[in-house]
């Protein structure tokens, strides 16, 4: 005999596991990637680098020639440090970890697949913004004016 929660189930007994189709089961694993995603970059956002907080201040509130920033936005499986969605304009702000070869490798990997989706990419080193801010600004303006090329290093 059954019980009245299987007449409601049709019939299927629960087991632990998520009870429909594979598209169901995939929807719920994308969700709760997302989820967890967006707790990682809101933790991103609360703990900046001191370097990342000095062009954020910056950046900020269009206050850089009434261009709009969002930072720590996630794009696909990776999270840029900046962006300019207006003008598809990512800004990543590296320090001493991305100099080594295999972040450099990971570093190509993840520029290729923004720049695939149509993203261009500045890097500048913690450094220069520490030092030399308003460089870091006018080399960011140059690439929001000129929507061609690949992205430089500063």
């Amino acid at each position: 005999m059954r019980s009245a929660a299987e007449k409601s189930r049709g019939g299927r007994k629960r087991t632990g596991t998520i009870v429909g189709s594979s598209r169901m089961r995939d929807e719920i694993q994308e969700r709760w990637y997302r989820k967890r995603k967006t707790r990682f970059t809101k933790r991103l956002r609360r703990n900046m680098t001191e370097e990342e907080g000095i062009l954020w201040n910056v950046l900020r509130g269009r206050r850089s020639r009434g261009e709009k920033f969002c930072r720590q936005v996630n794009i696909g499986p990776y999270v840029a440090d900046f962006l300019c969605r207006e003008n598809r304009l990512i800004v990543e702000v590296d320090g001493g970890i991305h100099e080594s070869l295999k972040q450099r490798e990971h570093d190509a990997g993840r520029d290729a697949y923004l720049r695939e989706r149509g993203f261009r990419i500045v890097r500048v080193k913690n450094n220069a913004v520490r030092h030399d801010l308003p460089g870091v600004l006018e080399h960011i303006h140059s690439h929001l004016k000129a929507h061609s090329g690949g992205g430089n290093n500063v």
